[in-house]
């Protein structure tokens, strides 16, 4: 993994020289080290590390590219930009492959402008950024800025009122994340009239953590990273996107983060004391679990990585149990994106939640809280899923 290493500690973060695993580390290190003491995430160097981290993934990552060629198909329709804010954006169907962003966030209940069978063709026509909610907005100057055209967002790419689209474009969900060059995940924005910039950045009266026992210390944020929400991830639709996507850049109020499947660079895991090795790099286990499950192969599968593809399964399973749904409706089909995905990638079978080439491991589990309402009764399913 990747390690951003402090090679002189100043009490100046202007004179921090680091270490960078990037090919140039000279011109990106300062950057970063500009990028973490902004007053903003929305500063000029931020958006100049965001770019050097999607450059850097884009032309040298073998393994990113690899995922990402893996979607199937391109999505049905894309929001098309311009590169001036006062021009026009339009729905597109694209005609062929294009690079485009996809974004995750959170809808909340707020009114926002949807694609509807009544609206389709007026969006198609083109339709101004002051029709769009402010997180729309803030989405749009990142894709601009990193030098892309075109973004898929699911409120202007699904016909909200087709119960028939919604059903098609829901089982490519896993294609359209997996295909995107990178998502935009607004990670502490409650809902779309939230900003995805903060104005005031927590890390600015942080101390950089040098410990002094090390020789070269990793560079560390020692805030309180528990006090800031993460609504985005508690959302079971939004477990797909954070899964299948090859490439995220997140946005929350700590700042930003980068993570693929072979660099790392965000804020250190809640869960973890920030007096632990390493904590800039960690991978949350779901990833790492995730990456494990879905580089296996049925064809040369063995009774280990049986039990450690059910396991790694379960990780998954546990963790889409406890999102939350607008529409406890929706939860069969909000991990529809993932189970196709997964199967079409390694050839396992995946029937009702259960993995057919896991047996019997895949039998043998329990309910926990055996008190607890048991919220999926109203599903006509088999007894064992």
């Amino acid at each position: 993994m990747p390690q951003l290493t402090i090679l002189k500690y100043s009490k100046s973060p202007q004179h921090i020289r680091i270490s960078s695993p990037y090919a140039n580390p000279d011109v990106i290190a300062p950057r970063y080290v500009q990028a973490i003491t902004s007053v903003s995430n929305a500063s000029e160097a931020c958006f100049e590390i965001a770019a050097s981290w999607m450059s850097e993934c884009l032309t040298e990552h073998e393994r990113c590219r690899k995922t990402q060629s893996t979607a199937s198909q391109m999505p049905t329709r894309l929001v098309e930009l311009r590169q001036s804010p006062s021009s026009m954006l339009r729905i597109i169907r694209p005609p062929g492959h294009l690079a485009y962003l996809t974004v995750s966030h959170c809808w909340g209940v707020s009114d926002v402008l949807k694609l509807t069978k009544t609206n389709l063709e007026k969006l198609q026509e083109g339709f101004t950024e002051n029709e769009l909610p402010q997180l729309y907005r803030d989405c749009i100057q990142v894709a601009r800025r990193l030098g892309f055209q075109y973004l898929w967002l699911d409120s202007l790419c699904i016909i909200q009122d087709s119960d028939e689209d919604w059903l098609e474009e829901g089982w490519r969900m896993g294609d359209i994340y997996r295909g995107s060059s990178c998502t935009i995940a607004a990670v502490s924005c409650a809902d779309s009239t939230s900003s995805l910039f903060t104005k005031y950045h927590p890390l600015t009266n942080s101390d950089l953590y040098y410990p002094a026992s090390k020789g070269e210390g990793i560079l560390r944020f020692p805030y309180p990273y528990r006090e800031f929400a993460e609504p985005l991830y508690d959302r079971a639709w939004v477990l797909q996107e954070r899964l299948l996507s090859p490439r995220t850049l997140e946005y929350t109020f700590a700042g930003i983060g980068w993570h693929c499947e072979e660099m790392v660079f965000h804020r250190p895991d809640p869960e973890m004391r920030l007096e632990d090795e390493e904590a800039i790099n960690v991978v949350s286990p779901l990833i790492d679990q995730w990456r494990e499950l879905s580089n296996l192969d049925i064809s040369t599968i063995t009774n280990a990585d049986r039990l450690r593809g059910q396991q790694a399964w379960m990780e998954v399973l546990q963790t889409y149990a406890m999102t939350k749904l607008t529409f406890e409706s929706d939860r069969p089909h909000a991990i529809n994106g993932i189970i196709s995905v997964l199967q079409r990638q390694t050839g396992l079978e995946i029937h009702a939640g259960i993995c057919a080439d896991f047996a019997p491991y895949s039998l043998l589990w329990s309910v926990v809280w055996p008190n607890e309402q048991w919220r999926y009764g109203q599903y006509k399913c088999p007894s064992w899923s």
